[in-house]
């Protein structure tokens, strides 16, 4: 096994579009764009088994006041997972097989890495790959996330049975209003709904700036959909969607400007129908690792799905974690 950066972008996005853990923050525009918008430098690790990539790793780095520090993804950018991908015979092949495959994409990556005498290295693992055991064995310690997911192969009268029973309520009271739901490609706008939101329930808001998200969703125009909720006319809420194969994710959003109705009950049962009309198989409602957010979106009776947060840092990157906990600590939730 051998390890390189690639620097080619269709070999690259080829083998996402190709892996079943490759996600759209893992298409070489958007890690170009994390680059710019963060300073980090990014360092696009493949392992390769004689000419053929067996997995692939980005990683970000940055020296931040003399900590030299390795994410995947960075912080402030609302990535909910990165970390690796593997080839696409890595889920047929035998299970010594997979672990010989794992291990060399972690063992190689890792030594790459180490190159750079990082103090702190993150990476938030995708949902359902359990499989961490290559980082244990490199040292690497562990947090468990989680995320929730709705099966959308089943039918939508049994989808909507499952829902809380006031949840039901509230959705039956909102078809009746018939509010529209718009896309926007105002990411402009998008962003400061969201940021006055977050300031008005005393939290930093998670993401960069307006730039960011307007160059990433122009960049996906067909994977990032943004959409506001009107009410007589003003925004009554908005949500920002990840459509990516076979799933649709509730990305951003969730900010019920007008507490007197059930804004997001709605905005989550219609992308529901939604994806499941035009044949997504799953809906991913982010939130489950944290119990504010949680205690909502449960009522949607969903799945839920463990994630990896692994981690390893040295006795100068302990003293960093302390100083820079909004930082280095804020996962995306």
């Amino acid at each position: 096994m051998t390890v390189a950066l690639i620097d080619n972008k269709n070999v690259w996005d080829d083998f996402i579009d190709a892996s079943p853990q490759g996600q759209l923050f893992h298409k070489w525009d958007a890690l170009k764009i994390i680059e710019k918008h963060t300073g980090y430098k990014l360092y696009n690790y493949a392992v390769y088994k004689g000419n053929a990539i067996i997995g692939v790793f980005p990683v970000f780095y940055r020296n931040i006041n003399g900590i030299k520090a390795i994410f995947s993804p960075p912080p402030n950018t609302c990535v909910p997972y990165m970390g690796f991908a593997m080839c696409t015979e890595y889920m047929g092949l035998k299970q010594k097989r997979k672990e010989h495959y794992l291990s060399s994409v972690v063992d190689e990556v890792n030594a790459e890495i180490n190159k750079l005498g990082p103090n702190f290295i993150s990476a938030n693992i995708i949902p359902g790959f359990i499989d961490v055991r290559p980082f244990k064995w490199n040292h690497y310690a562990g947090d468990l996330n989680f995320t929730f997911v709705i099966d959308l192969e089943r039918s939508l009268e049994d989808i909507l049975a499952s829902f809380d029973s006031t949840c039901k309520k509230n959705i039956k009271k909102m078809e009746k209003l018939g509010l529209p739901i718009e896309p926007t490609t105002d990411a402009e706008t998008f962003f400061d709904i969201m940021n006055r939101r977050y300031n008005e329930q005393g939290i930093k808001m998670p993401m960069i700036s307006a730039r960011y998200l307007h160059d990433i969703r122009e960049a996906f125009p067909d994977n990032i959909k943004l959409y506001f909720l009107y009410n007589e006319g003003r925004v009554s809420g908005l949500n920002g969607n990840i459509e990516f194969k076979d799933k649709v994710t509730l990305w951003l959003g969730n900010a019920n400007m007008h507490m007197d109705f059930a804004a997001n009950d709605y905005l989550v049962w219609q992308f529901i129908k939604s994806a499941k009309e035009r044949g997504f198989r799953q809906l991913e409602i982010q939130g489950a690792g944290e119990k504010r957010l949680s205690e909502f979106k449960s009522k949607f009776s969903p799945n839920l799905e463990l994630c990896h947060y692994i981690y390893k840092k040295d006795n100068l990157g302990k003293l960093a974690e302390v100083a820079y906990a909004n930082i280095i600590r804020k996962k995306w939730v």
